[in-house]
């Protein structure tokens, strides 16, 4: 007897739901709207789902949909997560000029009232990412750039008591100024029971107050975060986390630490070893700051069982080489040279099979040349296989030849990548086109990024520049020919430019397609936004 068969409209209403919470974050809204068009049973199934997950991607899709909650009050009742991205543009900023203040209407200021009107008692998670035009010393009028993102204290007295549910906070971009000093005092620390903190303040932001009061606030916190993400632009120099490292997070599994010092990394190691539940570990220094590693080097192969996403600068990375066979994603910043061939093939000699994700930032050093150069920075590997280091000539014979097996070094130490970010000084177009034929050596790439294919984010669309990043795009997919993408990630806000390619039966490339593109996506399914 053949098995049944079962369609989407055979599905019970209980199981879509379950369906929903196993779609990445981002593609959920697109993926149910896509069900609820398949017909009208689908949809009356799709839909309330569609809204219990409300992400929205710019200034003019944000205030349409505050409109919307404010104009059909029970519509946020099902809304469980939102997840909402805006600009500010010079129209939106420039109404409190012909309104009076209280009808002026921006994201933030709608935000707010939808808050305060306990329009969404139910959701649990709220992220607010701010991308350009917010910052207020952007403006010279000061009056009219007073108040700008700001969130004071009664928005999060409202956010407490009429979001009584609330248990994972985003801040993408929101902090206070050097002009006006806002976050010390607004309340935002003094929430309990979340399970989610990230805070990603913009350049500037806070201060030595602000930080301390942060670290207090994580004492509480502590028992019911799992995800912790942390990023301040003051000097890392005196910013400390030390106290952060003495506390123990029983359900911790996600931790970036941006541009912090580190005091211990003895008492950092320890930390770790009380905290094998981390599965997800993003680090990063100010780029001018000397700081002590976040690692020791007496680790074995039993540390972090359960890491699988790891970003860190090289020397970190370094480190951990005995642990990195179990990650599927892995971003490195600060390589120099060929460290990173030299990583995945001479230190690690059975490389990484299980990687399918990888970004890298690299640093070009003529210096490397000196007495003791860091180690693999002049390692290459032959055609042959063969391993060579110290290489000998002028700075630009030096550069010449480890590019020269830069790539096809990284495609054997990880065969299996589908994803592959590039930055630094690889990006230089004449630079890195001259390495274009190395792509060949990848047999499963599917997505490439990199960022120097526009130099200017209102440009990005232009036509005069479309027709030369389609060409450089048709080189690197004739070049590998299982890439199925090449985006442009120089730009600070979405959406990307991107091409996509249509193939004959051979595999050459018949026709590139531009069109709008996000960032990497493997390990980041729990992302709203793709940056």
């Amino acid at each position: 007897m053949s098995p049944t068969l079962l369609s989407l409209n055979d599905l019970p209403p209980e199981l879509f739901p379950i369906i929903a919470s196993h779609l990445p974050l981002y593609a959920t809204p697109s993926t149910l709207l896509s069900l609820a068009l398949a017909n009208r049973h689908i949809s009356t199934m799709a839909l309330p789902i569609l809204f219990s997950h409300l992400i929205i991607k710019n200034e003019k899709h944000s205030l349409r949909m505050i409109n919307r909650l404010l104009d059909e009050p029970g519509l946020g009742l099902g809304v469980r997560e939102l997840h909402i991205m805006s600009e500010l543009s010079d129209g939106i900023r420039l109404l409190p000029q012909q309104h009076s203040p209280n009808e002026s209407f921006d994201m933030i200021t709608g935000l707010k009232k939808v808050i305060r009107r306990s329009l969404l008692p139910n959701i649990h998670t709220l992220g607010i990412y701010l991308t350009s035009g917010w910052d207020p010393m952007e403006y010279s009028d000061l009056q009219l750039s007073n108040g700008l993102g700001e969130l004071l204290s009664d928005f999060w007295a409202d956010l407490k008591y009429k979001c009584p549910r609330m248990k994972n906070l985003i801040l993408d971009n929101v902090g206070d100024t050097k002009r006006r000093r806002w976050l010390e005092d607004c309340g935002l620390y003094d929430f309990q029971d979340l399970s989610m903190l990230i805070h990603w303040q913009p350049l500037y932001s806070g201060g030595l107050e602000n930080h301390n009061n942060l670290i207090t606030n994580l004492t509480v916190l502590s028992s019911s975060l799992h995800t912790l993400s942390l990023s301040q632009f003051i000097s890392s120099s005196e910013l400390y986390v030390s106290p952060l490292f003495t506390l123990d997070f029983p359900h911790l599994k996600s931790l970036h630490l941006y541009y912090y010092a580190v005091e211990d990394s003895s008492a950092v190691m320890a930390f770790w070893r009380r905290h094998p539940m981390i599965e997800r570990l993003e680090l990063a220094y100010e780029a001018d700051t000397l700081v002590k590693s976040y690692f020791t080097d007496d680790l074995d192969s039993y540390f972090f069982p359960n890491l699988r996403y790891l970003k860190a600068d090289y020397t970190d990375v370094r480190i951990l080489a005995p642990v990195l066979h179990r990650l599927i994603t892995l971003e490195i910043s600060a390589s120099i040279n060929s460290q990173i061939p030299y990583l995945l093939r001479s230190v690690i000699p059975e490389g990484l099979p299980s990687l399918k994700g990888l970004s890298i930032s690299d640093i070009v050093s003529s210096d490397a040349r000196g007495n003791k150069p860091p180690e693999g920075s002049l390692w290459y590997e032959t055609e042959d296989g063969e391993f060579r280091e110290n290489i000998q000539g002028d700075k630009q014979a030096i550069i010449h030849t480890w590019r020269k097996y830069f790539l096809p070094s990284i495609a054997r130490g990880a065969p299996n990548v589908i994803e592959f970010s590039i930055d630094g000084s690889l990006n230089k177009p004449g630079q890195f086109m001259d390495m274009s034929s190395q792509f060949e050596a990848f047999f499963h790439l599917e997505r490439l990024y990199v960022s120097f294919l526009s130099y200017n984010s209102r440009k990005r669309y232009e036509s005069t520049e479309r027709p030369w990043f389609s060409h450089k795009a048709r080189l690197l997919a004739s070049a590998c020919r299982s890439l199925k993408s090449v985006t442009d990630i120089s730009t600070v806000d979405l959406p990307y430019l991107s091409a996509t390619f249509r193939r004959d039966k051979g595999g050459d490339v018949e026709e590139v397609i531009l069109r709008k593109g996000c960032g990497m996506q493997v390990g980041r399914e729990h992302l709203a936004f793709l940056t």
